[in-house]
């Protein structure tokens, strides 16, 4: 691993998230969760971790009420950033354990690790640009393009996203 993979850090840091299911989820004893209720539960508890505002959540309906039963649910963002996955699984407390699929990047962030990353590699200054400043989802292994100039060359470089987290492994080219 090189020194650019070793220094990108995590822009999600939670990405295993505990949510206690609160009173109502479950409107009665019963053989399912309340599906509107789970997925509020879902909202509140990604929506402060996430770099852009969680629009809606979608899940199956109905959601069979038993531990370790895992489905996934669509987190919509708002601007138009994307839809992640996530996956919801109960757990014998009538918790939910709420783990991203997909990773919900902000482009900025992603331009300044890519920025520490060119600097210790090359011990000089770049210019980085990796598109927009709404926040993206990509799922894991897929990645997003960025451009760094250093006043005498312009290189492309591919930030492969290697988990849910938003850990990035870059990959620096050459100058173009």
């Amino acid at each position: 691993m090189g020194p650019a993979a070793a220094r990108s850090r995590s822009l999600l840091a939670a990405a295993a998230l505990v949510v206690a299911v609160v009173a109502g989820a479950c409107t009665e004893p019963s053989d399912a969760l309340d599906t509107g209720a789970t997925e509020a539960a879902v909202a509140r508890t990604l929506g402060p971790r996430l770099p852009v505002r969680v629009d809606e959540v979608r899940c199956p309906s109905p959601i069979e009420r038993a531990a370790a039963t895992t489905i996934t649910c669509q987190v919509v963002l708002v601007d138009d950033a994307g839809t992640a996955k996530v996956q919801v699984t109960q757990r014998p407390d009538d918790e939910l354990l709420v783990d991203l699929v997909d990773a919900v990047l902000d482009p900025a962030a992603v331009g300044r690790q890519l920025h520490d990353a060119l600097v210790a590699e090359y011990a000089r200054s770049f210019t980085v640009d990796c598109g927009t400043d709404v926040a993206v989802v990509v799922a894991v292994d897929d990645s997003i393009s960025c451009s760094a100039d250093d006043g005498t060359s312009r290189r492309k470089v591919t930030a492969t996203v290697v988990d849910a987290r938003g850990t990035l492994r870059f990959d620096l080219g050459g100058g173009t």
